[in-house]
């Protein structure tokens, strides 16, 4: 079985969607998920994870919200708006595919993420 730990688009597999999600699953057991929006809206839900060879155990603890902007040289600038406790506890079942494919059995929040990911290039929590 192909490790979950890395870093999963839905934007990739739909590049022209309005909004999209990132999953960052971090090696030291810590990751987030990224939300954002056309709007210029986003939310960041950090969490820790845990997983075994077919479900992943994320535990929810803070989620951020915001808009985001484009500043003078083109980069994304983030403002944290607000920041809540987010005590969901959430396993899922997976599978990775060998086109390198995350799916996870049910939506990883409902309303904001869905269930199929691609591995792409990892970037930092956009709220730090």
């Amino acid at each position: 079985m192909t490790s979950v730990l890395g870093y999963w688009s839905d934007g990739v597999l739909d590049p022209h969607a309005v909004e999209n999600a990132e999953l960052s699953l971090r090696e030291d057991g810590t990751g987030w998920l990224y939300w954002v929006s056309w709007s210029g809206s986003f939310l960041v839900h950090r969490f820790t994870w845990t997983s075994t060879e077919n479900s992943l155990n994320l535990r929810f603890g803070v989620c951020l919200s915001g808009t985001w902007s484009l500043d003078d040289e083109k980069n994304t600038v983030h403002e944290v708006e607000e920041r809540e406790s987010d005590p969901r506890d959430v396993t899922l079942g997976y599978t990775v595919d060998t086109d390198g494919t995350l799916t996870f059995s049910e939506p990883v929040l409902l309303g904001l993420a869905g269930t199929r990911f691609a591995r792409t290039t990892p970037v930092p929590d956009p709220t730090r």
